[in-house]
């Protein structure tokens, strides 16, 4: 149940934030398309992933999964 709990909170962050955006491009298309022109200048380079990201990996893989089932 708590696996099931994190991925719905994880679904609706995600979800939320796309309306966040169309909002913002229906609101401000100025502002969007300003925002978007920079797009190709930011430069990609890759990062290390932050350590709290490897840490929850590291424990959700220890988890049970059949501990978390209704």
């Amino acid at each position: 149940m708590c696996r099931k709990l994190i991925d719905n909170l994880l679904s609706v962050r995600t979800n939320i934030s796309t309306i966040f955006i169309r909002t913002a491009f229906r609101q401000h298309p100025d502002k969007a398309q300003e925002v978007l022109a920079t797009a190709n200048e930011v430069a990609i380079t890759p990062m290390p992933l932050p350590s709290w990201i490897t840490t929850y990996s590291a424990v959700w893989r220890l988890l049970p999964a059949t501990r978390f089932t209704v």
